[in-house]
């Protein structure tokens, strides 16, 4: 079993049950686990303390799922934030410091979704 996300990041003690646990941005650990997996040696836990880089991050592959059965689809343009509300966790997950995807990103992103649609 492996296990990722935000869930899992922020509470990962809670999960001990879980084979593998991938936190914190996929970007950075999900590369080491996959590596890992296939030499056979899979550990149980690969996270960071760094933050990726957003400009270098892919597109999503929306081609993989059914545009058609969902209302709406969310565009993810920044990570972090410069603010500490007592009722989130963003911060103490992504960081104080916003990071954000390059305009071109955003935009080819959202070509490909019309696309799709």
């Amino acid at each position: 079993m492996v296990a990722g996300g935000p869930l899992f990041s922020a509470q990962r003690e809670r999960y001990a049950y879980v084979d593998h646990l991938v936190l914190n941005e996929a970007e950075l650990t999900l590369p080491a686990f996959l590596r890992d997996l296939a030499a056979g040696r899979a550990q149980h836990l690969y996270t960071t303390q760094e933050f990726a880089d957003l400009r270098a991050t892919p597109i999503p592959r929306w081609d993989l799922i059914r545009m058609r059965s969902y209302a709406s689809m969310p565009v993810q343009f920044s990570r972090g934030c410069p603010f500490d509300c007592e009722f989130c966790d963003v911060t103490a997950q992504l960081g104080r410091r916003p990071r954000t995807k390059s305009p071109d990103q955003v935009v080819r992103e959202l070509d490909r979704l019309c696309e799709l649609g």
